[in-house]
Order: structure tokens, then sequence, then C-alpha cells
């Protein structure tokens, strides 16, 4: 491993802490814009701006967890592993079509959280399902957030010499900062600069990086020299075909993003439905721009930084540290672990807003207090399942998103196209796509095809084999 030489700690975190603190003062400004209210709180009244919704939205998907994870992952790989990004050729055609309609009706109904929109879609709550939504919602989630807070800290870990568990008491203190400050208006204003930094920062990464290998054309030789294999977006091993592996990524980021509470809120924060699909150009752009450059990064890490004995996942700030000036380094920290934090904030909301709205039924559910003691509930739960779960980011980013999936986007897509699911089979759904995923996850070869794939098809096999019953029951009578 590259032994960066004459780095300068004090100036890097003098970078550090002042990128930090222009990020968190976005935050706290979002306060000048707070209304005391749940609604507030959860879904920024229905004001955010399109392009605002969409640059917060892309923060969410490719938050800093991601990067480290995804990063160390191609990195591993080579150019296959880049086939993770496969689902992103459909999404923008599904996005543009569900969002719409998710904002009409969340507005419709006035909803505040991801279980009401599945529970409350038809004319009566579904309360089992509102119930059972959140409960997932509070679990997976806190598992997500707890990935980014160890995301952070990792990148801490590396270039300022931090302890491992330091960055996520570090972090845990600043989402409480961000949520108390502004709710989720807070989120999407520094999610929004986040990701503006996130582009120029891994830019200037990597063209610093690339001059110094000698070029594209070098770095490819290079490459090919190191493994050939790195480059051929084929290699690998496909226990069960490429078809199989290449559509088992489609399904994790199409019916895995579609089932993320914290990402489809931000078409819940918008004003109309011609404002939700405005989000999506915006999102989309950012999210292969940024995509595009962490794999970029990844394929010139392991032309420059050979496979040892270390932990993949820190293959990025120890390229910028080895590479770029003390200040820049300090910038790209800051970038990487204010977003873990945004996004760390993001799901920690929905969370909250899973404890103190789906799983209460009292007029607790209108107190503003209460909200931000959910908050509080959320981030300790996050800041244990950080400092004490197994596991490396890219495996628990990905578990959550699978199971998500599976459990909520084919109940979600159903509804959107005009069914109406009794609550039982809505149930059974969420249920059989759940465990249909986890045992995949246990007993099968989730690194061939991701959980997506087998829990989503249970799950509309589930809603197909009720529709065909209720079908042979009505031509009976």
């Amino acid at each position: 491993m590259i032994n960066p030489v004459g780095k300068n700690n004090s100036m890097i975190f003098t970078s550090f802490l002042g990128s930090l603190l222009g990020f968190i003062i976005i935050g706290m400004l979002s306060a000048t814009q707070r209304k005391t209210t749940p609604h507030d709180y959860l879904v920024a009244s229905g004001e955010v701006k399109p392009w605002m919704a969409g640059l917060s939205a892309c923060s969410s998907l490719v938050s800093g967890g991601s990067l480290i994870g995804i990063t160390g992952f191609v990195y591993m790989t080579g150019i296959a592993g880049a086939m993770i990004y496969s689902g992103y050729i459909l999404f923008p055609f599904i996005l543009w079509y569900c969002t719409p309609i998710i904002q009409a009706k969340s507005k419709e109904k006035k909803l505040h959280t991801f279980s009401a929109l599945l529970a409350r879609w038809q004319e009566r709550e579904m309360k089992w399902v509102r119930l059972l939504s959140a409960v997932m919602i509070i679990f997976m989630l806190s598992i997500y957030a707890a990935a980014q807070l160890k995301g952070g800290s990792k990148a801490l870990n590396v270039i300022l010499g931090w302890d491992i568990n330091a960055g996520a008491f570090v972090g845990a203190i600043i989402v409480l900062a961000y949520c108390f400050a502004g709710g989720i208006r807070a989120s999407i204003w520094t999610d929004s600069a986040q990701t503006i930094v996130m582009v120029l920062g891994l830019g200037l990464l990597v063209s610093t990086v690339l001059s110094h290998v000698g070029g594209f054309g070098t770095l490819i030789d290079t490459l090919n020299a190191d493994d050939p294999s790195l480059l051929n977006p084929l290699a690998g091993e496909y226990n069960y075909g490429f078809g199989l592996f290449f559509m088992g990524w489609i399904f994790a980021l199409i019916f895995g993003l579609l089932g993320l509470p914290h990402v489809m809120i931000r078409f819940m924060t918008v004003n109309d439905p011609k404002d939700a699909q405005r989000t999506v150009p915006w999102m989309i752009s950012f999210v292969i721009i940024i995509s595009a450059l962490v794999v970029m990064v990844a394929l010139l890490a392991r032309a420059v930084v050979p496979p040892a004995d270390f932990d993949a996942e820190l293959i990025m700030p120890i390229l910028a540290q080895s590479y770029m000036s003390e200040a820049v380094v300090g910038l790209m920290l800051a970038t990487i672990f204010a977003a873990t934090i945004s996004t760390s904030d993001s799901l920690i909301l929905s969370c909250s807003a899973a404890i103190t709205r789906d799983l209460v039924v009292s007029d607790l559910r209108e107190s503003y207090r209460w909200a931000k003691i959910g908050t509080i509930i959320s981030t300790v739960i996050a800041l244990l399942i950080t400092l004490y779960a197994p596991g490396n980011v890219f495996n628990l980013v990905m578990f959550v998103v699978s199971a998500l999936g599976s459990s909520f986007t084919p109940l979600l897509l159903v509804q959107i196209f005009g069914a109406k699911p009794s609550q039982s089979t809505a149930l059974t759904m969420m249920l059989s796509g759940l465990f249909a995923a986890l045992i995949w996850r246990l007993y099968g070869d989730y690194q061939a095809i991701p959980e997506a794939l087998p829990g989503v098809t249970v799950s509309f096999f589930s809603y197909g084999c009720a529709w065909l019953v209720k079908k042979i029951k009505t031509s009976e009578s």
C-alpha cells in the first residue's frame, strides 16, 4: 500500500473542519424556513424546488457509505463490478411514470410517511400493512444508517488516524443537529450542496491521478498488464450465467431503490406532480456523472495501488491522501463524511417518522416535540448498530436495498397501476418478498444474483396467486 509522504495532518484537519462547517451552516440556515409542525419536519410542507429535491435524491442514492463501498468493490473486481449500475438503464423511465402519481396521492391523502403511502393508497387504510412496514423501516433503515456512519468512520480512520468508532459518534451528534435545525429541509439543503461538491471533488481526484498515471491510454495498458480481466465487463464467475447476474442487478437497483423510503419521500416534498417529474432529470444526470467518476477512481486506484492485505473500502481516502494537496484531501474527507451524515439523517428521519406517525396511534402523531424524540431514539439505535454490527459497508447497504425493495416495491407498483389488493394479500406480498430475500442471503449465492431478484419475483408471484384465487371464486359465484 502507498504510504503518503509529507502530509500535514493539522492542515488536512483544518480543511476538513472548515468544509464540514460549511455544510453544517447550510443545514442550519434551513431553520430560517422552518415551521414547527410535523408536516414541515417530515416533508418540508411540500415547498422544495424540483432541482433541489433531485440533487438531494441523488445524494441519498450515492451516499458517502456507497462511495466507500462501491469504490472498494470495483477496485477488487474491475469493470465487471460496475455492472451493479445496470439498473440505471431503466430506472429513469420508471421514475418518470411513478413519481407524479406518488406525489399526487401523497398530497391528496396528506401523507407524511412511506408506510402511510403503502397503507392508505386505497379508500380504506390497511392498518397492519402500515404497522408491518413501519417495523421493517425502523429495523432496515437503522442498519442502513449504521452503514453510512461506518463508512464515514473508515474515512476518518485512514486520513486522520481517528479511532474507527470516533467518526460514528461525531456523525450521530451532527445528525441530531441537522434534524433539530430543520428536519428534512435541512437534509435536502445540505444534500444539494454535497452533490455538487462530490462531483467537483471526484472530478479533481480523477483528473489529478489520471495525469500522474500518464493519461487514459496508459491507464488501460497498466490495467491490462496487471490483469486483463479488470477491463472485461463479462469477467468473473457467473454461477447462473451472465444473464441472470445482469437481471439481478437491474432488479436490485430498480425495485430496490423504489422501495427506499428516504429516497421516495423526496418526491413527496415538492408541490405538484409536474414538479415531481422535473426532479427526475436532475437526479439521474448527477447519479450517472458520480457513478462514472466512482468507477474511474476505482480503476485508477487499482493501477497505482496493488491489492494487498488492507480493507479495499479504504481505497478512495488512501488515493486522495496520496495524490492530493492537504486542502483538497480535507475537502474530499469532508465531502465523504458529510455525505454519510446527510444520508444518515434522511434515514433516521424516515425511522423517526415510522416511530412517531405509524407505530403511534394517539394524538402524539401531531406533536412536533414527539417527532424530535423519535429522531433521538432512531439515532441511538443506528449508533449502537454501527458500533457492534459486523460486516462491510457495501454488504450492509445492498442487503437493506434488496430487502426493502422485495418487500415494498411490488406492493407499491401494483397499486400505482390500479390494482386494489386486500390487506391479507398485501401482507403476504411484503412478508414473502422479505423472507425470499433473507433466505437467498443466508443460503443462496447472493454475490452471483442479488437478493432482490428472488425476493421481488416471489412477492409478485404471491400477488398473482391471490389474484387467480379471487378470479376463480368470482367465476364460481
